[in-house]
């Protein structure tokens, strides 16, 4: 991943990197309005990333698709 990466995080924790296209696409999906949609800027650490990924790992919770 490259510094400075872009991504929009939806309420339901859908990831997608931050371009018109994918941005559009999502936008039109989920039915979402635009004065529903709320910009912040993070900026996470690698060593937090790192933490969150094992986090994820090693976890027992189930996601079900």
């Amino acid at each position: 991943m490259k510094r400075g990466t872009k991504f929009m995080i939806t309420d339901d924790l859908i990831i997608t990197p931050l371009n018109s296209t994918s941005t559009i696409g999502l936008v039109k999906e989920k039915q979402i309005r635009l004065d529903d949609v709320e910009v912040q800027e993070i900026i996470i650490r690698k060593e937090e990333v790192i933490a969150c990924l094992c986090s994820f790992l090693v976890s027992t919770y189930n996601i079900a698709y």
